[in-house]
Formats: structure tokens, sequence, C-alpha cells
């Protein structure tokens, strides 16, 4: 049974999605297990029962945001592993492995159960003598609340992209696009960590100590972002304001009702309105149209509409009935009502 994040279980139970591969596998931890040992085997060239050792060397080759072929790929202290995390509502769920060595899969019943995993993870690299994931002692310095004021502002990683650090009296905070506020302690005058995360922010500051730059690390990776002027840097903040307390009131977005009708009238005829996406996820769109389609089609003519909850990211969920059943689905929507996201969570025909 899935559990939510105020404990309670999720009305209905498990869910049960469409998709042939994302969200739509269910598997044990030791069959998950198995996966992993089967791909070490295969790159040590030791079995092809699966996959040949070429394709798994492709496989388990960082490209593009430390990405191989479906996993996330991490290198530190001269060995490499690949992981991937798993979410649907109620479960949060982690498998990582060396490429030539240990491994751990972690399944959880709750959507609190991020924090549960990192802990067990670190938990498993200490008593295992891992050379990576291993427990962080911090020491926390006590930094004045006008040294804070000198860091705060939005950063930008790349196009949509962004981490704004903001101030709460002595307290810093930290939130990247579509995720959760941070509280990040410092270490150093300029350097931070977060206690939910294996993260830590590294800022590069001018003469009169106004930050200008930061470093992101994080699962092996190092991420640089540019500190915005203040005038392009309002907008995302007071985005991000309006976001955070949407998600506190639990109040959807203006105009996101409106746009999912329109999402899905479009998707069902095979007329998309691309120029209400961003680039992003209009290309999204346009490589899945058959697949989504697919999904909704029989469903029938919408027949209402209801707000369910605004999710921790900012996304806003609905229960959509039609004629011949219902779904669920999440959009994320611009202040400047373009669509940035968009999701089908669950299914049922009738």
């Amino acid at each position: 049974m899935p559990y939510g994040r105020a404990g309670a279980p999720i009305k209905g139970g498990p869910h049960v999605y469409p998709e042939m591969a994302p969200a739509g596998l269910w598997t044990t931890p030791s069959d998950l297990a198995r996966f992993a040992i089967e791909l070490q085997r295969s790159l040590q060239g030791r079995s092809n029962r699966i996959l040949s050792q070429t394709m798994t060397r492709q496989m388990l080759t960082a490209g593009l945001g430390g990405w191989g072929l479906g996993l996330s790929i991490g290198h530190r202290r001269q060995q490499s592993w690949f992981e991937h995390g798993g979410a649907n509502e109620g479960y949060r769920c982690d498998l990582m492995a060396y490429d030539a060595g240990d491994g751990a899969v972690i399944m959880t019943s709750g959507d609190n159960g991020g924090e549960l995993t990192e802990e067990l993870r670190r938990t498993i690299a200490h008593e295992y003598a891992w050379p990576d994931f291993q427990p962080k002692e911090h020491t926390v310095i006590n930094v004045g609340p006008e040294q804070l004021e000198l860091l705060t502002g939005s950063y930008q990683f790349g196009p949509n992209s962004f981490l704004t650090i903001s101030r709460d009296g002595v307290h810093l905070l930290s939130q990247a696009t579509g995720q959760e506020q941070t509280e990040i302690f410092a270490e150093h005058e300029h350097e931070y960590f977060a206690k939910t995360v294996d993260a830590l922010i590294s800022f590069d500051t001018d003469g009169q100590g106004r930050a200008i730059r930061l470093v992101l690390r994080q699962d092996g990776h190092d991420r640089a972002a540019t500190r915005l002027d203040d005038a392009a840097a309002k907008p995302i903040a007071e985005a991000l304001a309006a976001a955070n307390l949407r998600i506190k009131n639990q109040t959807p977005a203006p105009g996101s009702e409106s746009t999912l009708r329109q999402l899905i009238g479009g998707l069902s005829a095979g007329t998309p309105h691309y120029d209400r996406m961003t680039p992003e996820m209009a290309k999204l769109t346009r490589e899945q149209l058959g697949q989504l389609q697919q999904l909704l089609s029989g469903l029938g003519a919408i027949q209402s509409v209801n707000f369910k909850k605004v999710t921790p990211e900012g996304i806003d969920v609905f229960k959509v009935t039609f004629v011949h059943g219902n779904a669920e689905f999440g959009v994320s929507v611009q202040e400047d009502g373009i669509l940035s996201g968009a999701g089908i969570f669950d299914i049922e025909r009738q």
C-alpha cells in the first residue's frame, strides 16, 4: 500500500499505468538487483545473455547531463557507478551499483521515502566501506545576515534551469526549478551544504563579497550557474514565491484548467498547440504524439475537470472525467500561460 506525504494511504492503492516502460515497471528489490548484476557481468565480458559487452559499455557511458542509455552515470575516485531512481505516487525507490562491485536497491512505500533511501544508502556505504556515498560530517559556522544577503539571488544553469537563493532571517534557502525549497548551512564562509540531500554549493564572489557565480556539486557532478542581474532575477523570484504560496495554500495556477482542456483536445485530435508550449515541451510532445493519442483514444468527450492538489514540485493535478473513463493529469503552467510540463498519472476506462 502506498502512502502520501501526510502518512495517509493513497486512495485507491497503487496506480496502474499504461506505459510500456516509464511508470509501468513492477518488480522486486531482488530482481532489480539481479538486473544490475547482469549488467556488471556483461560489462566485464562474463555474460551476454541480454546485452553484448559492446552494447553494455554504450549503455553505461556518460553522455549529456551525466546520463547513459537509460541510467544515470556517476564517477568519482577512479570508480564508476550507474543508478536510477523511481517515483510514482506513494513510492520512492533507488538502484545504484558500481560497474565492478557492490550495489544496493532500496524501495519505500511512501512519498517521504526519498530521505530514507538516502539515509539507508549512506549507512550501507559506511558498513561496507564504499569509496563513495559515505555519511559526511559537517561543522556549521555562523554567518551574519549581512553576509547571507550578499549570496541571495537567482543563478542560471541553462535555459529554464535556475537555482534561487533566498534568506529567511539567519536561514539561507535554496530552491531549484521544479523542486522544493531546502535550507542550506554554512560550513565555510562561501561553502554550504544541505542536510536532506548530498549536495554542496560553493559561491564565487567579487571584491565586495557579493556572489557572482555558484557551483552545485551533487551525485558526482559539478554544475556551474551564473548569477542574474537584479532585473532578470526579479520575475524568477516572484514566480517562485507565487508557486510556493500556491503549494502552501493548495491552489491551482491561473489558467491551468483551461490549458489542460486545450491540451487534451489538441492531443486527441492530433493537433496540439505547440505555440503554447515551451520549446522543450513542444519537442517532447511531437516525439510522443502517437503514443499520447493512443492513450486518449476511446475515452470520448470531457465531462468534468476537478482540481485535486498541487504537488510539492508545483504541479497542478486534476481528475478528468470522460464519457468512457477518467484519468489524472498533471500540468505545469508558466505565468505567461505557456505549458512547461504535463503528464498522465492514471487512466481508467469504462
